[in-house]
């Protein structure tokens, strides 16, 4: 363990803004507040009271912030569940994990993570964040605080974090499955590093990755129920090296290699619904398989299109697999063709569509979508209002 010293501790207040107009904004133009009104008011006293609490009860470190920010960011989920301020940011997280690694110990960080407080406190009856701060006061460093509190209650931090990575999989149309976060079915989904189609005899895709960064990659995988139906199945990955974590070192970086086999070895992990196995090297890399067996979307949707709001339209695909290429013709009742393009066929979660970008120039009416893939067609109609 090593100590620093006790942080410098501060007599603090809350100077709060006094309306959080929804027109306040920077000298740049950009909005000042992500949730304005009284709402804004709830969560930024129980945001600021926290860091007050912080630097008069336990000190301020001056090294790691990002642990204070993501504490205090997490209070405002803990105070106001309802209210969506921390899933502002943790929609930064979902969209770009990369650029977000949970070893960045800025403090700009620890905004898209605050809802990682809420993992740290589903261990009931450990109070591992109370028991951070309070080595925190000793004199340790905050993520040298994290690592000594879990360990002290019996939950290594590099396991948890490993078994967390499911919370950031159930958002979105998934978010029913989320136990941690609160209305987890408004959040988006976490983008996706690759998105490919598993094909015999192997699937390998390489990359890089800091520590305790995450990556989302999904495959679409032979099912040996219905060839027709895919199983969707999602990695997630993350590198969880404490050392550069306690060492601020989120620079630092491991190359990793996940294998997709029709012909999977003992050691391999089977995915459920295939004949397939998966691996990942090197043996540092903690991932999680989450899986899916797909469906066929009857109807395209959403319909009806709002003029000028809907941008794309999700169209059904007979037969069609994912990376198969579809050719979707624009009609008019008449049949008078107004546009044709091509598009490959992806999944949309579960279901096997291709997506239609919606020209910007289609007016309100009653139009004809007729799709066509390896010789096989389908008509839709569809309205615009």
């Amino acid at each position: 363990m090593i100590a620093f010293g006790p942080p410098e501790r501060h007599t603090s207040w809350i100077e709060v803004d006094n309306d959080f107009s929804p027109d306040d904004s920077n000298i740049h133009g950009q909005k000042v507040f992500a949730t304005t009104g009284v709402d804004g008011l709830r969560v930024t006293t129980a945001h600021e009271l926290h860091h007050a609490i912080q630097v008069g009860a336990y000190g301020f470190a001056k090294v790691q912030e990002m642990l204070y920010e993501m504490t205090s960011t997490w209070m405002e989920l803990a105070v106001w569940p309802g209210i969506r301020d921390w899933a502002t940011y943790m929609t930064l997280l979902l969209t770009k994990p990369e650029l977000y690694p949970f070893s960045e110990p800025s403090g700009g960080n620890g905004y898209p993570w605050g809802w990682y407080g809420a993992v740290l406190q589903s261990y009931e009856g450990k109070h591992i964040l109370r028991t951070t701060w309070e080595h925190i006061a000793l004199g340790e460093r905050p993520f040298q605080a994290l690592d000594n509190a879990c360990d002290e209650k019996g939950v290594p931090l590099e396991q948890m974090f490993c078994d967390a990575l499911g919370v950031l999989y159930r958002t979105g149309s998934r978010g029913h499955l989320n136990t941690v976060l609160p209305y987890a079915d408004s959040l988006p989904e976490i983008n996706l590093f690759v998105d490919l189609p598993a094909k015999a005899p192997s699937e390998i895709v390489s990359g890089v990755i800091r520590p305790y960064d995450v990556r989302a990659l999904r495959f679409s995988v032979p099912s040996i129920v219905d060839a027709n139906r895919p199983v969707s199945t999602t990695l997630l990955l993350t590198w969880p090296n404490t050392d550069a974590l306690i060492g601020s070192d989120p620079n630092r970086t491991t190359a990793y290699t996940v294998t997709l086999t029709d012909s999977p070895t003992g050691s391999d992990t089977r995915l459920n619904g295939t004949s397939w196995g998966v691996r990942v090297t090197p043996a540092e890399i903690c991932f999680r398989v989450e899986g899916v067996q797909t469906e066929r979307a009857e109807s395209p949707y959403p319909l009806p299109i709002a003029y000028g709001v809907q941008s794309v339209l999700s169209v059904p695909v007979p037969s069609a697999l994912p990376s198969d290429v579809a050719t979707i013709t624009l009609l008019l009742p008449s049949l008078v063709a107004l546009s044709r393009d091509t598009e490959p066929v992806v999944l949309d979660d579960t279901r096997i569509v291709v997506d239609w970008k919606v020209p910007a120039t289609l007016r309100p009416g009653v139009y004809l979508l007729n799709v066509d893939c390896a010789g096989i067609t389908a008509l839709h109609k569809i309205m615009v209002r």
